[in-house]
C-alpha cells in the first residue's frame, strides 16, 4: 500500500484493489465461521503477485462459540469501539463479527491515507474514549484527495453502533469492489491531468531559461515589440518572474525580475 500511496495519485484502483482483497480474506474466514480476533497490519501478508494472506490465529474464535465467551486482545489502534468500551469498564466484550468488520475497516482507512483514522491520544483511557466517540477523519484531513462515495463506505463500515454497519464483512467487501469501477476513471482523470501539468511544466521551464541571466531574451534583447507594452514587453516579463518568485519564495528569481 505505502508503495502505490508514493506512486501519487494515478494508482488508486491498483490500491482500492488491495483493500477488496484483504476485506474479501477476511470476509472468507467469516463465511468458514472464523473470527481472526487480532487484525493489524502484520497479520495480514501481501506477496509479490498480490495475493492477500491473513496470518497468526492465536486469539481465533468460532462464530458459533463467541457468542458467550472467549479471550480478546490485538493491538488498540484497531479495537472496535464495543471492546474499547469494556476496557474502560472492566467488562467483558465477546467477538463479533460486526466487530472485526470495525477493526477491518480501521485497517483499510490506515491502507488507503498512511494513517489512523483518528488523531490518538498518548494517554490510554483517552485513546480508548476516542475509539468509542471520535469519528473517522475526512480524507483531506490527512493530505488525500477526498473522495466521498469511499469515505462513505468506511465510515458506515466504522460506525460506533454495530447495527449501523454492513449487514456482514462481505457487503462491507463488496461495497469497496464496487467503487472499482470509479476508482479506474479517476486514475485516468489523473493520467491526463499529470500529462496536462507535464506540458505546463515544461512550458515554464522553457520560459524561465529565455529569460534567466544568460539567456537569450537577457543577452539579445525581446524578439519583436509587441502591441500596448513597455519597453517592449520587458515590464511585463518582470513583472510575471516577480509573481513566480513569490510563489517559489525563490530570490534569485526576484533579483532577475529587478534586473
Amino acid at each position: 500500500a505505502a508503495t502505490l500511496r508514493q506512486r501519487g495519485a494515478l494508482n488508486q484502483r491498483p490500491l482500492l484493489a488491495l483493500c477488496v482483497d484483504i476485506a474479501s480474506a477476511f470476509a472468507d474466514l467469516h463465511q468458514a465461521g472464523v473470527l481472526h480476533g487480532d487484525v493489524h497490519p502484520r497479520n495480514v501478508l501481501v506477496d509479490g503477485r498480490g495475493a492477500v494472506r491473513v496470518i497468526d490465529f492465536g486469539l481465533a474464535q468460532s462464530v458459533e462459540k463467541t457468542r458467550s465467551s472467549g479471550v480478546r486482545g490485538g493491538v488498540t489502534f484497531y479495537f472496535d469501539p464495543e471492546f474499547a468500551e469494556a476496557q474502560r469498564t472492566s467488562k467483558q466484550a465477546i467477538l463479533t463479527e460486526e466487530g472485526e468488520q470495525y477493526s477491518v475497516a480501521s485497517l483499510i482507512y490506515q491502507l488507503w491515507t498512511g494513517v489512523y483514522y483518528i488523531d490518538w491520544s498518548l494517554e490510554r483511557e483517552a485513546l480508548l474514549r476516542q475509539i468509542v466517540e471520535v469519528d473517522p477523519a475526512p480524507f483531506e484531513a490527512r493530505n488525500v484527495p477526498a473522495w466521498a462515495d469511499l469515505e462513505a463506505v468506511l465510515c458506515r463500515a466504522l460506525q460506533k453502533r454495530p447495527d449501523r454497519r454492513f449487514p456482514s464483512m462481505r457487503a462491507f467487501a463488496e461495497a469497496l469492489a464496487g467503487l472499482l469501477p470509479e476508482a479506474e476513471t479517476r486514475d485516468r482523470n489523473a493520467a491526463l491531468h499529470h500529462k496536462e501539468r507535464a506540458r505546463e511544466r515544461d512550458l515554464l521551464d522553457q520560459t524561465l531559461q529565455r529569460y534567466a541571466l544568460g539567456g537569450h531574451a537577457l543577452r539579445d534583447g525581446l524578439a519583436g515589440a509587441p502591441f500596448a507594452s513597455i519597453n517592449y514587453g520587458a515590464a511585463g516579463v518582470a513583472y510575471t518572474l516577480y509573481s513566480i518568485a513569490r510563489r517559489r519564495a525563490d530570490s534569485q528569481l526576484l533579483a532577475l525580475a529587478d534586473i
